[in-house]
């Protein structure tokens, strides 16, 4: 069975590594997420695609924003320079 849910990224329940990556986000750096994301995949990701973007991938999703991350997948912020 297939279903699909609509709802913003800033709801998604991440999971794993993910989850501590995507908490250096704030809600409005995810609401961006959410509207650049679509162009990664044809259709509907799944939950578990979504998941592995931000877990294991994350400089990937930083990037579409235009977010510098480190080797340990830290958001580089200008304050932090």
């Amino acid at each position: 069975m297939e279903y699909i849910v609509n709802k913003p990224l800033r709801d998604f329940e991440f999971w794993g590594g993910a989850k501590d990556r995507v908490q250096q986000l704030t809600p409005e750096e995810l609401d961006m997420l959410d509207s650049e994301l679509e162009s990664l995949w044809e259709g509907a990701p799944s939950d578990t695609q979504i998941n592995d973007l931000f877990w294991f991938d994350f400089e990937r999703a930083a990037d579409l924003i235009s977010l510098q991350v480190d080797e340990d997948d830290n958001i580089i912020r200008e304050e932090e320079e």
